[in-house]
């Protein structure tokens, strides 16, 4: 079922960005302007899927992590536990595409995060699958796996928000920068800016 889903969350981006697409070629380029869309980008559905869950997973799990025990706290407990689940295949699914979509841009501040924050997300959703899993059938949880869990945790939090804010506020300057072809700011990033002439 999930894989249905992303599925439909691609096709439908697919069909949003072919509706809008610009087929001209960039002079001195020779990447068709339609081949620089990005999939994962900010007006992606599947990207605002993928934060949304995210937000979610931090408020619980942190909720879990440092509230004191009630009822409130176990019911977020089940929630992060069943969402994680659910999520574990669409977010892996997302960075990766993410990934291929960013890999030949130059290494910048914003793309270190974004490698550091992905790595970190794979961690965390992996010992959360595993202290999911020792949480169910087991008669205890590894205390080694739940802190593995809670620094990854902490480790996409810093990372990842910091990569969010750095891209906004690259975009925000972008969008009145000149492109690079034009004789504008190459240091803004950006696909004008930041892709190889071949």
């Amino acid at each position: 079922m999930q894989v249905a889903v992303v599925a439909r969350l691609l096709a439908r981006d697919a069909e949003d960005e072919a509706a809008r697409g610009d087929r001209s070629v960039v002079p001195g380029w020779e990447v068709a302007v339609s081949e620089l869309t990005l999939r994962t980008g900010w007006s992606s559905r599947w990207t605002a899927l993928c934060l949304s869950a995210l937000v979610l997973e931090a408020v619980t799990g942190l909720l879990v992590t440092f509230a004191a025990f009630h009822a409130a706290v176990q019911w977020g407990l089940l929630v992060h536990t069943v969402v994680g689940l659910a999520v574990v295949v669409p977010l892996t699914w997302y960075v990766w595409i993410h990934w291929l979509d960013y890999r030949r841009y130059n290494l910048s501040d914003s793309l270190l995060l974004g490698y550091v924050a992905a790595v970190g997300l794979l961690v965390c959703a992996a010992s959360g699958v595993v202290v999911t899993w020792q949480g169910i059938f087991g008669l205890r949880m590894s205390p080694l796996w739940r802190s593995v869990h809670l620094w990854s945790t902490w480790a996409v939090l810093g990372t990842a928000a910091l990569h969010v804010v750095l891209v906004l506020a690259r975009s925000k300057r972008e969008k009145y920068a000149r492109p690079a072809w034009r004789g504008g700011d190459t240091s803004a990033g950006g696909h004008a800016y930041s892709m190889r002439a071949k």
